[in-house]
């Protein structure tokens, strides 16, 4: 059998598996536009922009329709999508249109008065490309979107809108694939007031949410059209039946310009995948099912890919994991393949060499001297899960006042119950939340949440539902899992003492400090990554075939001198009037020769014992003044001192 000496090879062996299988989140998303085209959609709307007032001094029309801000939101979002998830899909259709865009089945399918702009698939630079050169004319005066998509004078039902999407979706979408629909619209009453349609649409809709479909409401309001939801919407979109208890009723917002509709396509546009689906043991024979999503995502540049030209055309070549024996370099199957380490065989002195057939007496165990320890991959699986199965088990409770920021050491998780496996998660999962929330707790757990990882140690930190002042969800109701650190995590940080600034200085800084402050905070929206942004604009340049202008690339992460200079220059030359002034500023710090003295390891679980057995002076002072330093307490002084500082804080902590 082959040995392979990567013990970290089973995670790229393996697929990242969780427990519950039939409940993954997969790695597509599809969103699915459903756009309103009726007249009030397609009427020009005042844009009250910085550009747009610009644009009216010179002359030009800033007037855009809610089609034409919905249709350059669209296009955003596939720019996105192509950059960063390329495996996601994109289609659109258009309702209350006279136009047909689609093919001859899916206008068949989908009836009178609603088309398929662009069928559902991966975005690529012809789509994009489609849609922007139609929104280029509209900008260039050339055509209009009335003559694109002549809308038509009466109004489609909704439920032939829901039943439209459910059968582009049943046909072009994956099955395994999360679904969205984005619907568009600014009517607030589809139906004329008719209860029958509104009740029919409620129906077609229940059938979308049976599908595991997800509807994105987008309603834009206006001044001259305010959009009021609880007159229709909020009926039609309810989740509420009979066999739902737990359904959460909701309001969706209400979308007032442009610049909000794309911070609301913003915010809906990441998909919400869960990490895991596993189930939380809370006592004895007391367990529910719960859903982790990870909050907190690095974004990297996306994973390029390999191509082949073949007769012209440039097709994907897919990798491929095989196994060489080192002796033959015959290729062999992964079923033999067993794990060890390159350990090497030195004979003893005065022997001829290793036995490999030979069982030491002494070995209890059998094994052989001077030979390596092979494992499968279910031994190391064993080694890494220590034996436990993927699950939460709560181990108890402390108070929320005894998590530190130290202990918040990696990303952590969120989870929400999932009811399609434990019927009564919400219920349970909920009065656990508030419990602990009225008694200010936060909750111990020993976590597992994938097969092929290690467990884990997590404190449960309780977060409430907040909803803003039109009862719409901010932050959904749910528990953080932090993963807690292992002792070996914590180390006292050294030190150092330096030079410490006058109050004069203190106070002259101060001042163009203040100058400097950004009164909203930091808002990470308006600093991306410069080095992600000039690749994806050079990879969009290069995927629309345009000309990349590296002059109109502009990093705003970089300090805006001339603002500075004009807010805080004249406090910036009396600061530094001072510290010239400042007898601190001539002093050099003259490196000594000698031998480094090495640094000294305190454990505060030793200091901690010794305290409680009244042995402290048993301590040298190296080990005193490096609990100390680790603590940000002075180190001076006689031995007596730093022995009632170290007591004084053992004490109080």
């Amino acid at each position: 059998m082959q040995a392979n000496n990567a013990w970290d090879i089973l995670a790229d062996e393996e697929d990242d598996e969780l427990q519950l299988n039939g409940y993954l989140e997969s790695l597509k998303d599809v969103i699915l536009f459903a756009i309103d085209c009726s007249p009030s959609m397609l009427a020009p709307q005042p844009n009250t922009s910085k550009k747009s007032s610009q644009a009216t001094a010179e002359g030009a029309s800033p007037m855009y329709s809610h089609l034409f801000a919905t249709l350059r939101g669209a296009v955003a979002l596939m720019k996105k999508k192509a950059m960063n998830e390329p495996n996601d899909m994109v289609g659109i259709i258009l309702f209350n249109t006279m136009e047909k865009y689609g093919t001859e089945q899916e206008e068949t399918a989908l009836g009178s008065h609603i088309t398929v702009f662009q069928s559902i698939g991966q975005v690529n630079a012809d789509v994009i490309q489609k849609i922007m050169t139609i929104l280029h004319s509209v900008e260039a005066g050339s055509s209009t979107l009335e003559e694109k998509f002549r809308p038509w004078s009466r109004r489609v039902a909704m439920s032939d809108v829901f039943s439209g999407c459910n059968v582009i979706l049943r046909e072009q979408a994956p099955n395994s694939a999360t679904k969205r629909v984005f619907l568009v619209t600014d009517e607030d009453d589809p139906h004329g007031g008719s209860f029958h349609l509104d009740t029919t649409a409620k129906n077609t809709l229940r059938d979308l949410y049976s599908r595991g479909v997800t509807l994105e409401p987008f309603f834009i309001s206006t001044p001259a059209k305010p959009f009021k939801v609880t007159k229709r919407y909020i009926d039609i979109l309810s989740r509420s039946t009979e066999d739902d208890e737990n359904a959460v009723q909701t309001i969706p917002a209400v979308i007032e310009g442009f610049s909000r509709f794309l911070e609301q396509l913003a915010i809906k546009e990441a998909p919400k995948r869960s990490q895991f689906s596993t189930k939380m043991t809370i006592g004895n024979g007391f367990t529910i099912g719960v859903k982790g999503y990870g909050l907190v995502v690095e974004q990297k540049k996306g994973t390029p890919k390999t191509f082949l030209d073949v007769d012209g055309e440039l097709k994907e070549l897919e990798s491929k994991t095989a196994y060489f024996a080192e002796g033959t370099l015959d290729e062999t199957i992964k079923g033999p393949v067993v794990y060890g380490m390159s350990l090497a065989t030195v004979p003893r002195t005065g022997d001829d060499g290793p036995d490999q057939g030979a069982v030491s007496e002494n070995v209890e165990s059998g094994v052989v001297p001077y030979s390596q320890v092979y494992y499968t991959a279910e031994d190391v699986k064993s080694f890494r899960t220590l034996g436990l199965e993927p699950g939460i088990k709560i181990l108890g409770f402390k108070d929320a006042d005894t998590l530190v920021f130290e202990d918040n050491i990696k990303h952590s998780y969120f989870i929400y119950p999932n009811e399609a496996v434990y019927k009564g998660s919400i219920r349970a999962f909920n009065a656990l939340l508030k419990t602990l929330v009225a008694k200010e707790k936060i909750g111990l757990a020993l976590a597992l949440f994938r097969r092929n990882s290690s467990p884990y140690f997590y404190a449960m930190v309780p977060q409430e539902e907040v909803l803003d002042a039109d009862e719409v969800q901010e932050r959904p109701p749910g528990f953080h899992m932090i993963p807690l650190p292992y002792a070996d995590d914590i180390r006292a940080a050294p030190v150092d003492e330096a030079l410490q600034a006058s109050d004069d200085l203190v106070t002259a800084a101060s001042a163009w400090i203040k100058k400097l402050k950004i009164n909203k905070g930091y808002m990470p929206d308006a600093y991306p990554n410069p080095a992600l942004n000039l690749f994806n604009s050079q990879l969009e340049a290069i995927a629309l075939r345009d000309e990349f202008d590296l002059e109109s690339f502009s990093d705003t992460t970089m300090p805006q001198k001339d603002v500075i200079l004009q807010r805080a220059g004249p406090l910036v030359e009396v600061w530094k009037e001072v510290l010239s002034e400042d007898p601190n500023v001539n002093v050099v710090v003259v490196k000594t020769s000698g031998k480094r003295k090495a640094e000294v390891a305190v454990d505060e679980l030793e200091i901690r014992e010794h305290y409680e057995n009244g042995t402290l002076a048993k301590l040298n002072m190296d080990k005193l003044k490096a609990f100390l330093r680790g603590k940000s307490l002075q180190t001076t002084g006689k031995k007596q001192d730093l022995l009632d500082r170290t007591s004084q804080w053992l004490g109080a902590n």
